[in-house]
């Protein structure tokens, strides 16, 4: 995929040291996955995500289609994960929420600072699960993007509480999380 960077190049090539650092520690560790996965360091992130969830799959001897994701917003701060997730699935860092912000007490969106144009999101525990047809009330399904430009960049949807406002309240204001931006 061509996905050209709206960074400039000093931006640019330090991004590219700390992917192939994050990379690099992975390489180091082979048989344990790594604590936190950033998303951002992939180049294909929804391939990223898709061998997570196959590999669910084949554990559990559940056909792929019968599954989706289940997110949690996690509570702690980077520094506080030792080591994966023990129930499945892979703690996501390194993502923006654009259009919000994230109200850590409540665990829920809520309406950006004064000139806040994006939000370092917390953690976010992806967790391959078999698909129920229940849906939970006062969710907002939420776009990630791995570029602000939002063009053919689509990552996965993510299903966050909307807090005090509805769905359709994010969905006017372009509400988005975003694996990079763009200085």
């Amino acid at each position: 995929m061509d996905r050209p960077s709206l960074k400039p190049l000093g931006a640019w090539c330090r991004e590219l040291f700390l992917r192939g650092a994050h990379l690099q520690g992975w390489a180091n560790a082979p048989r344990a996955p790594p604590t936190l996965c950033w998303l951002p360091a992939f180049v294909v992130p929804t391939g990223f995500l898709t061998a997570v969830m196959q590999t669910t799959a084949r554990g559990e001897s559940w056909p792929i289609d019968t599954l989706c994701w289940e997110f949690t917003v996690m509570p702690l701060e980077e520094s506080g994960f030792v080591r994966p997730p023990r129930d499945g699935g892979v703690y996501i860092r390194g993502q923006y929420l654009e259009g919000a912000s994230w109200f850590r007490k409540d665990g829920c969106l809520q309406e950006p600072l004064p000139m806040q144009l994006v939000f370092p999101m917390s953690p976010i525990h992806f967790k391959p699960v078999r698909i129920t047809g229940k849906r939970m009330r006062n969710r907002y399904v939420c776009p990630c993007y791995y570029y602000p430009l939002r063009m053919g960049a689509f990552v996965v949807a993510v299903d966050l509480p909307a807090g005090k406002e509805s769905s359709d309240f994010w969905v006017k204001r372009g509400t988005a999380m975003l694996c990079t931006l763009a200085a």
